[in-house]
Parts: C-alpha cells; sequence; structure tokens
C-alpha cells in the first residue's frame, strides 16, 4: 500500500513537473484557458483585420461611384475627347401680316435658363411628337394664341446651337414661321413680357443666343 501511495505521488509530482516544464502552473485548465483566449484574441486580429480591409475596400467603392457619378452626362469618346450631348427643341416666330413684325417673348425669372433673355416661343420636343404639333402647342401655352389663329409659312429644321449654361451641350432646332392676323397676347408664366418687332430690330434686344440665325434661316 506504501508502495503504491509512493507510486501515485510519484506520478503526480512528475505530472506537475511537466506542466511546469511546458510554461503552464500545474492547473491543466489555466493553460486551456489561456490558450483558447489567446487563439481568440488571435482569431479576432484577424477578424478586425479583414474587418478593416473590408472597410476600406468599401470606402474606396464609394469613392469610386462618387468619381463616377461627378462624370455622369460627359462621357469621354474612344480618343481622349468628350461627346457632346444634343436637346431637340422647337422655335417659332408669330408675324403680324398688318404690321409685318413678329412677336418677341422676355423669358420670367421663374424659368430655369435664360432669364431676361428675348426669345421666339420655344420649347423641348417630348418623344417622339412630331415639331410642328409641339411649335403649335406652345404657342398656345406661351402667347395664348390657338391654333386656328395661326398659318405655317415656313420651316428649317436640324440647326444646331450650342448651349452657352452647359458643358459639352448643344440644341439641335426646329424652326418655323407663321402668320396671323393681329392676335391678341396673353402670356402665361413662363414669359414676363412680350413685343412686336421688326426683323431687322431684333438685334437691338438682347436675346437668347444665335435667335437672328434661326430667324434667318426662315426668311
Amino acid at each position: 500500500m506504501k508502495s503504491s501511495a509512493g507510486d501515485a505521488g510519484s506520478r503526480l509530482t512528475r505530472e506537475r513537473t511537466e506542466g511546469r516544464g511546458r510554461g503552464g502552473d500545474d492547473s491543466g485548465g489555466s493553460n486551456i484557458n489561456r490558450d483558447s483566449s489567446g487563439r481568440r484574441r488571435h482569431s479576432n486580429g484577424r477578424s478586425n483585420g479583414r474587418g478593416t480591409s473590408a472597410g476600406r475596400t468599401s470606402k474606396d467603392k464609394r469613392y469610386r461611384k462618387g468619381d463616377g457619378a461627378r462624370g455622369a452626362g460627359r462621357p469621354a469618346a474612344s480618343n481622349g475627347s468628350t461627346a457632346v450631348r444634343t436637346t431637340g427643341i422647337v422655335t417659332a416666330f408669330v408675324r403680324d401680316v398688318r404690321t409685318d413684325k413678329v412677336l418677341l417673348l422676355r423669358r420670367s425669372n421663374r424659368v430655369r435658363t435664360m432669364r431676361g433673355k428675348w426669345s421666339g416661343v420655344s420649347g423641348i420636343i417630348e418623344g417622339n411628337e412630331k415639331p410642328l404639333n409641339r411649335a403649335k402647342t406652345e404657342i398656345f401655352e406661351e402667347a395664348g394664341i390657338a391654333r386656328s389663329k395661326i398659318r405655317l409659312i415656313r420651316s428649317a429644321d436640324g440647326i444646331r446651337i450650342k448651349s452657352p449654361q452647359y458643358r459639352n451641350h448643344e440644341w439641335v432646332v426646329s424652326a418655323f414661321l407663321f402668320e396671323a392676323d393681329s392676335p391678341p397676347v396673353r402670356l402665361n408664366w413662363e414669359n414676363s413680357d412680350y413685343r412686336w418687332v421688326k426683323i431687322a430690330e431684333m438685334g437691338k434686344y438682347e436675346t437668347v443666343p444665335d435667335l437672328y440665325r434661326v430667324m434667318s434661316c426662315l426668311i
């Protein structure tokens, strides 16, 4: 019995000694906890590393998206130049047959562009509608002159005008000249004033770009 007790004591002493030799105390559970904790810290470190990397990647993507958004609407051509965008519009003139004067409208401060400039009746062509229909619609909306009161005299298509307020943008104008018999004018919110003027006098007014050139295509 003494021999067995001594053997057990020797084994316990050896196990404790071996435990200390492995760098831990005589509590195996403590070594396991620290090892597990160490691994978790190491695992967390890797996880944090991946999280930081993911954060940088996400941020980089946002920067790239932002750069793309800032460049939207100005696509670069393959030769390195910048593509020009176009917008189809109508410009219509109404000429009074009694006085031989044309109607000019002064754009109000409520419109987005060309405020205070003088112009013919104008508007953007919507969808696949015919420019002539758009011109007649704009004349009624902006000047209050009904379709039945105007007669088409002449038209011109494909007049290109560089837009001064937008980069790399131009208007493609469909122009129309109508006649009417001294029609009354009723303005909507888009214009603040109107004048009946001789064509030769158009240069005295501060007009939208190339208005006289557009008129010249009709006379």
